[in-house]
């Protein structure tokens, strides 16, 4: 269960993170299109493979950070890669901030 709690948590958040700052500039299918996939590519990674390397917290959130805004760079052209880099490092900061706050709040939910 932790892994689909996790899921749901990634999307929300940083759907919403993505929707609020670009909202305007894309369409929002486009928006939620992509920030889905960045976010169901990335996740396994992070939750199944990364643990087998034992190399902790740190370099898989990195890893989604770098290949997510390599998405977005190239997915949204328009925003050019330095707002591409910066929407990604906000919404992976986004989603882990608040999966912490919510692991926390309600222990073993993910």
């Amino acid at each position: 269960m932790g892994f689909i709690n996790a899921l749901g948590i990634t999307l929300a958040v940083e759907l919403s993170v993505l929707y609020v700052l670009l909202k305007g500039r894309l369409a929002a299918l486009h928006i939620i299109k992509w920030g889905c996939a960045a976010s169901l590519i990335t996740l396994p990674f992070v939750w199944f493979a990364f643990p087998f390397l034992s190399i902790g917290p740190v370099w898989p959130e990195i890893f989604a950070f770098v290949v997510e805004a390599v998405l977005y760079y190239f997915v949204f052209p328009a925003i050019g890669w330095r707002c591409a880099f910066g929407i990604s490092l906000l919404a992976n900061a986004a989603s882990f901030a608040v999966g912490l706050m919510i692991s926390s709040l309600v222990p073993g939910i993910i």
